[in-house]
């Protein structure tokens, strides 16, 4: 916190501005840093407290704003903390024609795996991007839904 007041103070005087950086008020980092992980997101949204408190003090519009938040650290997070249901559903959806026809199971398990091993190496010749893996996840979750549906009907 030192080093940011500092150069707050430093930018101020070099060009006669006051510098704001409200989400670096200590309170505020302190606070933020105090939560449980599983409440820095909510329904999609990162940072989800801050924003809701600073939705009253400026616009929505950029309070809500969806850019500008790097979510990747999140998405893995919450990857890797499924990864031992994700691997069962692969098991279990390999067995299945409808899912197989669509998404390519053996590519999503060395996507699962590399991020796993978390290595910048493998991530670099993978042919697969987590957004794409997320995609594919849900829809293999929906064909599976559909099938099950589809059955029942018959």
């Amino acid at each position: 916190m030192a080093t940011l007041a500092t150069l707050k103070r430093n930018t101020s005087v070099t060009y006669g501005i006051e510098c704001r950086y409200p989400y670096l008020d200590h309170r505020v980092v302190e606070f933020c840093v105090g939560l449980p992980p599983d409440q820095h997101r909510s329904d999609g949204w990162s940072r989800r407290l801050l924003r809701r408190a600073a939705e009253r003090r400026i616009p929505a519009k950029i309070a809500w704003r969806p850019g500008k938040s790097p979510t990747f650290i999140d998405l893995m997070r919450g990857i890797l903390k499924v990864e031992g249901e994700l691997k069962t559903n692969f098991k279990r959806w390999r067995n299945n024609p409808l899912i197989t026809t669509f998404v390519d199971l053996s590519r999503m398990g060395k996507h699962l795996q590399m991020l796993a091993d978390r290595t910048d190496a493998q991530r670099e010749d993978s042919t697969m991007d987590t957004g794409s893996f997320c995609r594919a996840i849900l829809l293999a979750s929906y064909l599976e839904g559909s099938g099950k549906s589809a059955s029942l009907k018959d």
